[in-house]
């Protein structure tokens, strides 16, 4: 199974509150002969490993801390599943008072660390990431 790391680029020297992480899941398809000009989208389901604890560090250098370094925690999640752009559900998993919460539709359910951040299919269709930037 292949497997994609974040990598992430902030070049700001002001760390923000909040990093809102977008993940590019569909993957454009040419018209072909048998579909006229419609362009389709595929979605991409490698699965992506993503850390409860983010460390930005502003050299980029791991051994050296300064006070310009920062740490963000994951607090919210949002997947979609189905299999293209066209159709599918999102769900989201949030991070309050030390436990995850998951939102489906009208139903809200405490569930188990395990169960979003060790999770194959949370990891294949992860869509979001809400990280705050910690204390």
């Amino acid at each position: 199974m292949m497997v994609s790391s974040l990598k992430l680029l902030i070049t700001s020297t002001i760390r923000p509150k909040a990093l809102l992480l977008h993940l590019k899941r569909f993957i454009v398809v040419p018209p072909s002969n048998n579909s006229g000009n419609q362009v389709a989208f595929r979605k991409n389901r490698i699965a992506v490993d993503f850390p409860f604890r983010l460390e930005l560090d502003k050299n980029g250098d791991k051994a050296r801390k300064s006070m310009d370094d920062a740490e963000y925690r994951l607090k919210s999640l949002v997947h979609h599943i189905g299999p293209t752009a066209y159709c599918g559900h999102y769900r989201t998993d949030a991070f309050r008072d030390d436990k995850w919460i998951r939102f489906d539709d009208g139903s809200v359910t405490e569930t188990r660390t395990v169960d979003v951040m060790d999770n194959t299919n949370v990891r294949r269709n992860v869509y979001m990431l809400l990280y705050e930037l910690k204390d």
